[in-house]
């Protein structure tokens, strides 16, 4: 999809604020100075911070520091995002870029020159991964799935359902998506413009289609970001409570079918 389909509030929180408009959040490469700059000035850094706004911090063998742009990052290490916490970084060399978006919590797993894994623990994420040998592989896990990703961007997120049950998504933006549940019950390979959501172990897919019939055309444009002018693409744009609704209803409906 190409407006911001998933960058949202729970409609669950929308519900409590009826009259107000809830956020859905669905909807130049940066020259890494891998030198010593950063916590401690890391050798054999895997990236750099390009931009960190409101509170951020690195988890480093045990050791929380205040993130900030320029700092390099290390093999691994866990970063921290708070309440109006955000943070864009290149890794690898620019081959991926990633938007951490707030209350979020990403490991930086594993990044070698043929494979790479990247974890969102918590929260939302926007990755955009540039072009990749056909022998390097590329996956984000998530608290349910893992996507393997190739010439792709894609966006992950967690909201609540209207009885405050988790739900985990994944809007396949462009590209080729190939994702798989944890517990194998869903595995597919979608090629763009489709959400994927996972509740209690079931796993449902909406179509652009689907999308479009209550979001419009913003259903198909990506608007993902958190930031005016973030590189990975379009500020989230808002939702009314009655297309949330109309979404919500829709999931419910597939969910009851599984």
């Amino acid at each position: 999809m190409h407006s911001n389909l998933f960058n949202f509030h729970s409609p669950r929180a929308q519900d409590r604020r009826i009259g107000r408009a809830g956020t859905f959040l669905i909807a130049g490469c940066f020259a890494l100075t891998l030198a010593a700059c950063g916590p401690g000035g890391i050798e054999n850094s895997i990236g750099a911070v390009k931009r960190v706004i409101g509170q951020a911090e690195l988890e480093h063998n045990g050791v929380r520091t205040p993130l900030k742009t320029g700092d390099v990052l290390p093999q691994t290490g866990t970063i921290h995002t708070g309440a109006d916490g955000v943070v864009v970084a290149v890794l690898k060399q620019g081959r991926a870029e990633v938007e951490i978006q707030k209350n979020s919590e990403f490991h930086l797993k594993k990044l070698a020159e043929k494979e790479s894994e990247l974890h969102l623990r918590k929260g939302n994420l926007w990755v955009r991964v540039n072009k990749i040998s056909a022998r390097e592989k590329f996956h984000v896990r998530t608290p349910t799935a893992i996507a393997g990703i190739r010439g792709t961007k894609f966006y992950t997120f967690h909201i609540q359902d209207f009885e405050g049950r988790d739900v985990h998504g994944t809007c396949h933006c462009e590209g080729e998506v190939s994702y798989g549940t944890h517990d194998e019950s869903y595995e597919d390979v979608h090629t763009g413009d489709f959400v994927v959501l996972t509740r209690e172990g079931k796993t449902i897919l909406m179509t652009p289609e689907e999308m479009t019939s209550f979001m419009g055309d913003g259903a198909t444009a990506h608007r993902h970001s958190a930031l005016p002018d973030s590189p990975l693409g379009p500020e989230e744009q808002q939702m009314t409570p009655e297309q949330m609704r109309a979404f919500m209803e829709l999931a419910e409906r597939k969910f009851a079918k599984e």
